[in-house]
């Protein structure tokens, strides 16, 4: 075969696939997102603003993007934390944005990153209040600014060490296995 290369017949084939594999529910997301997963560059992702979950002196860290309304988000940080107590090697950074948009889901963001807390972000997923933001945490807009660029538009979103992206809630052991195929 000559003239189109390989890797771009594969991207124009399966990008679409994923995408109706994904929307139709066919096959759970960590197979779709198999067949062609998105890579980012991990150093373009500040830290500083994220909240920890995990042991800060874990090997292994992933990074979650996370709205604080979003229910399939609350779930998948139950699973996070069934990951981070099952392997403390593992940890996960959660940047928090409001990826519905919401005015009112902003304030809780920037609230919860203002008060670096994971309590914070625990309740707004659990439907308690979150008290007004007490700083102008600028990294909120930061971070929406960085998920446009990067190309993510889901939550909850996970960048593995590598840089490959994961959409979507998986279970703790679909996380685990990731990691454990990573080690090896």
């Amino acid at each position: 075969m000559t003239g189109t290369p390989w890797s771009v017949l594969r991207a124009s084939i399966l990008v679409p696939v994923l995408a109706v594999c994904l929307s139709l529910r066919i096959l759970p997301a960590d197979v779709c997102a198999a067949a062609n997963p998105p890579y980012v560059d991990v150093s373009l992702i500040p830290l500083s603003d994220a909240l920890l979950v995990g042991d800060p002196a874990a090997i292994h860290r992933l990074i979650v993007f996370s709205d604080p309304d979003c229910p399939y988000c609350a779930k998948y940080h139950e699973e996070i934390r069934k990951v981070v107590s099952r392997d403390p090697g593992i940890a996960f950074h959660v940047k928090v944005y409001p990826n519905n948009g919401s005015p009112v889901t902003y304030r809780k963001a920037v609230s919860i990153v203002c008060g670096k807390s994971v309590k914070l972000l625990e309740d707004s997923y659990a439907g308690r209040g979150v008290p007004p933001p007490t700083c102008g945490a600028s990294a909120v807009g930061e971070t929406m600014r960085l998920v446009h660029r990067l190309n993510i538009a889901s939550t909850p979103s996970t960048v593995l060490p590598d840089g490959r992206v994961i959409y979507g809630y998986q279970e703790a052991d679909t996380l685990l296995r990731l990691m454990a195929e990573r080690k090896r």
